[in-house]
């Protein structure tokens, strides 16, 4: 695709060029940093939710268990009450 007859580079443009490049960089490096950032924070906190899942998941397990007991123990309550 031939772009037609193009004017000279001036140095002038070039710096203008140039300096818009470097602009778009740092724009982009500190996005990068941003996101960078951000991701490690969601990693702390999904760290945090993981931790209390864990912890509420062997609570309900000991729950589970309590639960079993005391279904034990009203199952003996109640067939003694009802042996009498």
């Amino acid at each position: 695709m031939n772009k037609g007859r193009q004017l000279p580079r001036t140095p002038t443009i070039l710096q203008n060029e140039n300096a818009a490049l470097r602009n778009k960089v740092k724009s982009l490096e500190e996005s990068l940093e941003t996101a960078y950032t951000r991701i490690g924070d969601l990693y702390i906190k999904a760290d945090k939710v993981l931790s209390k899942v864990v912890g509420l998941a062997e609570e309900n397990e000991k729950l589970k268990k309590e639960n079993d007991q005391l279904r034990i123990a009203i199952t003996n309550f109640i067939e003694q009450f009802i042996t009498r």
